[in-house]
């Protein structure tokens, strides 16, 4: 429905890009983790015809802001990842952004204006860090992203550099 790799193709690139799947050595790649905001409650008011539309319509909205080597799945109901190869966790912070903020203005039903917002968790894989744990960590800041009121975005901190001062979001 959504023109994007489900959870087994994601996998399948991940796998490709890591050493098989397990500790990453080929490449740092960047993760984001969006959840759309309140979705049930789109799919209880405006029914299921228009909340497939908010989930093609923003699938397309974050194909249009990645570039030819990232990729992006529907990871789930409502929630897509995004693997960003190459990817600090600067720039995937700012698209993140960047794609929460064009999500929110975006009008979904033209008969009805609707709207809807994203939350997102970012992180970046550290070298020797496998994916799962990198997974888990984008996880636990898309939570804290709903958890603080929604349409935002978190960055994952490394646990291994937890001393480390970066910026507050």
């Amino acid at each position: 429905m959504t023109n994007t790799y489900n959870r087994f193709g994601i996998e399948q690139i991940v796998h490709s890009i890591t050493d098989f799947g397990t500790k990453n050595t080929a490449t740092d790649f960047a993760i984001i983790l969006f959840d759309i905001d309140n979705f049930k409650r789109i799919n209880h008011h405006r029914g299921h015809d228009v909340g497939d539309i908010v989930l093609r319509d923003v699938a397309k909205i974050i194909a249009r802001n990645l570039r030819i080597s990232d990729c992006v799945a529907r990871w789930g109901g409502e929630e897509f990842v995004i693997i960003l190869p190459y990817t600090r966790f600067e720039f995937a912070l700012a698209l993140a952004e960047k794609i929460r903020i064009s999500v929110s203005t975006y009008n979904f039903d033209a008969r009805q204006p609707l709207h809807a917002t994203l939350g997102a968790g970012v992180s970046a894989i550290m070298s020797g860090e496998s994916f799962a744990d990198a997974f888990k960590r984008t996880d636990e800041a898309l939570y804290k992203a709903k958890n603080s009121g929604r349409n935002a975005c978190v960055l994952a901190r490394p646990h291994s550099f937890e001393h480390l001062n970066f910026p507050q979001l």
